[in-house]
């Protein structure tokens, strides 16, 4: 079994977090030319990518490809 490097992990999830946020902005950018005006509940909708990455962040985990195995000695 390969052994997983702590960077390797962290590389990971510097992609996940672009990519959240990526899909944060793009949704963000819809319904501003839908509607004209910014969200009047901004941080509600800021919350769907952060439970996004603790869903992705705790199924690495369980399938042992995160943090905990990467430290591991």
């Amino acid at each position: 079994m390969k052994k997983i490097q702590l960077s390797d992990v962290f590389k990971k999830d510097l992609k996940i977090i672009a990519f959240l946020a990526g899909s944060w902005l793009v949704g963000l950018a819809v319904y501003f030319c839908e509607t004209g005006t910014f969200p009047a509940n901004l941080g509600l909708l800021s919350l769907i990518p952060l439970f996004n990455y603790i869903a992705y962040r705790l199924k690495e985990e369980l399938q042992k490809e995160g943090y905990l195995r990467a430290l591991e000695k």
